[in-house]
């Protein structure tokens, strides 16, 4: 497990200094042929859950080849979202800039008057790293849960540059809840990817026409907190470019149930809801290549 954490480490830090000398363009080539060759070389089991993913996505029913081609679409938008994680710490406060594009910014201006922070929701879809380091290049404050690695040298290199772009990690474990209740307490965005749930813990929603069950924990951080769920996706475009695009908040203070238990499954379905509407928009942007907890995969 080590010799294999210190290959990985060795290939991402090669393919970051390669990447980092290379145009936009050649990104998106490199980018794309990555993700083909991903597909054909994926297990059958794999290539059949993003299938299914793929399929409930889809607004409309899909035959055979578009519906393939969609598969192979989102091979190549996970390579497309790992090339956008090697490059964008390299680049200024201005190229981050220059590179998004912003709809409804004033969603986002609106939550953090009220002085409370943020918490922001999006499924894995498009860039999210992008859309926290976007608003930290604007002299905000942000900080992200982070997914638990193994590895001491794998987690340093990963959260080093994020640090650099202004991004504070959140590491889970017992102190977890109280960090984000301190973050949000100074006015934080605090970045949440909300579509798969880890833990046993999670609330049962209908997501995509699915039950599946995703975590509750954003909803119970906002009803502690007073603090407003801020839906949010950062969609890629061409050449690396990004949307970010923030949805209607969702303010606890409206959410109906006679108990906690109650309101954190109706604001959980809410935020279900929100992410259901993103996926949609970008079905082939949806990185879910893993069953989510309660799925069943034909």
């Amino acid at each position: 497990m080590f010799i294999r954490a210190l290959d990985t480490l060795w290939y991402l830090r090669l393919a970051e200094r390669v990447l980092r000398r290379l145009s936009a363009k050649t990104h998106e080539t490199l980018a794309f042929t990555a993700g083909a060759v991903a597909y054909m070389t994926s297990p059958k089991s794999r290539r059949r859950v993003v299938r299914h993913h793929q399929r409930v996505a889809s607004l409309r029913p899909l035959g055979i080849l578009a519906l393939e081609h969609r598969v192979i679409q989102a091979y190549k938008n996970y390579a497309r979202y790992w090339v956008s994680l090697l490059v964008t710490p390299s680049l200024s406060k201005l190229e981050i800039a220059s590179e998004a594009r912003v709809t409804n910014l004033h969603y986002l201006e609106e939550v953090l008057e009220r002085g409370m922070g943020a918490l922001v929701v999006s499924p894995h879809i498009g860039n999210w790293d992008f859309g926290a380091g976007w608003f930290a290049s604007r002299g905000g404050r942000v900080a992200a849960v982070t997914e638990e690695l193994e590895d001491p040298d794998l987690k340093e290199w990963f959260w080093r540059d994020r640090r650099g772009m202004g991004i504070e990690p959140i590491y889970p474990g017992k102190a977890t809840t109280a960090s984000i209740l301190g973050a949000l307490k100074d006015n934080y965005v605090v970045a949440l990817v909300s579509d798969r749930d880890i833990t046993d813990t999670g609330v049962e929603v209908t997501l995509l026409g699915e039950k599946v069950q995703i975590p509750g924990g954003p909803a119970v951080l906002s009803l502690r907190s007073k603090t407003p769920i801020l839906p949010c996706a950062i969609f890629m475009t061409s050449h690396l470019e990004h949307n970010i695009v923030f949805y209607r908040p969702i303010y606890p203070e409206t959410i109906q149930g006679s108990n906690l238990k109650q309101k954190v499954e109706f604001l959980t379905q809410l935020i279900a809801d929100a992410m259901g509407d993103m996926i949609h928009t970008a079905p082939e942007q949806w990185l879910a290549f893993v069953p989510l907890k309660g799925e069943e995969i034909p």
